[in-house]
Order: C-alpha cells, then structure tokens, then sequence
C-alpha cells in the first residue's frame, strides 16, 4: 500500500471541558444517571442537618461534570426555598476573600425570600443575624476590605 492509498480517519480533537449539565447525550461515563441519584439525598439533607460532599478524582476525570449535572437535577427539581450557590474555592486569594464570597452570593436568595415574605408570599423566615452578617461583609469587600 503507497503512502496515498492508507485509510483516513478524521481527528476527532479531545477537550478536558466539562459537560454543562444539559447534554446529557454526551455523557458516556454515566454521570447523568448519578446526579438523578443523588439529587433528591441532597434535597432531603436540606431538610435536616445537611451534608458535605466532596467529589474526587485526578485531573480530567469528570469532576467538574458531574457536578453540573448534580447542579442542574437540583435546579429542576427544587422549590423557591433551594438555592444552589457556585463558589469555585481556587478564585479567590485568601480564605476571607472565599467567605465574602459565600456570603455576597446568598444575599440575593435572602433579599428574595424577604420580598416574599413582605409579598405575602411565605417563605422561610429569614435569620437576621445571618442576613445582616452576610450584607455588612459583601459592603466590605465591596469596599475593598480583605480582612473581617
């Protein structure tokens, strides 16, 4: 066989991008099927005391992945009362900068559970301490401050 007369076969380039959640027909490792497992545990545990989970893995090995898809059965299932707050640890410079963080991203789900509450809506009833914990610390970080 010349040179010319070998077989081609497309290169199909490979991406360590995780899937977003909602192609589930790419997912060939199962991990959709995880997180319609897992989600209504995570749901539940809201209810009590709650729970930690850490997902581990060597670098490319879908972690990322399967915790979007986790994220999105969450979001399709929860009610108004749920909040899933993505907080990637290795953005931040210094464990206050991370807390600020957490914090300045529950402010809106606390702002909206009292709209609702003052809406007749219902809702939970919020935690002053927590609500005015989280607002002073995102004004400081807003402000510039790196320490609290």
């Amino acid at each position: 066989m010349e040179k010319n007369d070998q077989p081609t076969s497309p290169l199909t380039p490979q991406t360590d991008r995780p899937l977003d959640g909602s192609n589930r027909d790419e997912d060939e490792f199962g991990f959709s099927e995880i997180a319609k497992k897992l989600s209504p545990s995570l749901l539940a545990a809201t209810e009590t005391d709650g729970m930690v989970i850490g997902i581990e893995g060597a670098w490319g090995t879908g972690k990322t992945t399967l915790l979007n898809f986790v994220v999105a059965e969450l979001e399709a299932s929860s009610d108004e009362h749920t909040h899933v707050i993505k907080l990637p640890p290795w953005l931040y410079g210094s464990a206050d900068d991370l807390v600020a963080g957490l914090f300045s991203q529950m402010i809106p789900a606390l702002e909206q559970q009292e709209k609702n509450q003052k809406d007749g809506l219902g809702g939970q009833k919020r935690n002053p301490t927590l609500f005015g914990l989280s607002k002073a610390m995102a004004q400081k970080r807003d402000a510039g401050y790196h320490r609290f």
